[in-house]
């Protein structure tokens, strides 16, 4: 189980993310420009048809993959990276279901299944953990990867119970 963290600390954290994605001048839509071909065709060839974007920054990933035909939940901590992505689906007429929640809160917030989960570029930005060891976040999070087979086995109903589930 994930957990608890500094309320304080945060409100830090979303306000630090906040000001960078409204003070970036960064042309976050070119990141749609890279070549994704093979993970969409891993994640079809496993018949996923829901992917959970974790940490969706500008949310290129989130675009990408619901113009590929998947069914895309989004998080960040960031509610400025959340309304930039709501704006570049609304351009696209694309519908991802987005929320605004730090990792540490997932559990509270995201309580459908997902088949797939994407954490592009977000262990070096997780905090929390009482005790940052083995037993800390990256240790949790390589568990949540390698869990996938034994979550097929599985009859999960949400990711709430997919995060109890590995961290038995």
């Amino acid at each position: 189980m994930i957990k608890s963290i500094n309320q304080t600390v945060l409100e830090e954290v979303k306000q630090f993310w906040d000001e960078r994605f409204v003070s970036s001048s960064f042309d976050f839509k070119s990141l749609i420009n890279r070549d994704f071909t093979n993970i969409i065709k891993h994640l079809k060839e496993h018949k996923s048809r829901t992917v959970l974007d974790i940490g969706c920054g500008f949310g290129h990933w989130s675009i990408v993959l619901a113009k590929s035909g998947f069914k895309v939940k989004a998080i960040d901590i960031s509610s400025e990276a959340i309304k930039k992505l709501r704006n570049w689906a609304n351009d696209e007429d694309l519908l991802i279901d987005t929320y605004v929640c730090a990792i540490q809160e997932i559990e509270n917030t995201i309580n459908e299944k997902s088949d797939a989960v994407i954490l592009n570029s977000i262990f070096d930005h997780i905090f929390g953990v009482d005790k940052p060891s083995k037993d800390g976040y990256i240790y949790y999070w390589i568990r949540f990867v390698f869990a996938s087979e034994r979550l097929k086995k599985e009859k999960v109903k949400s990711d709430k119970e997919t995060l109890q589930l590995i961290s038995q």
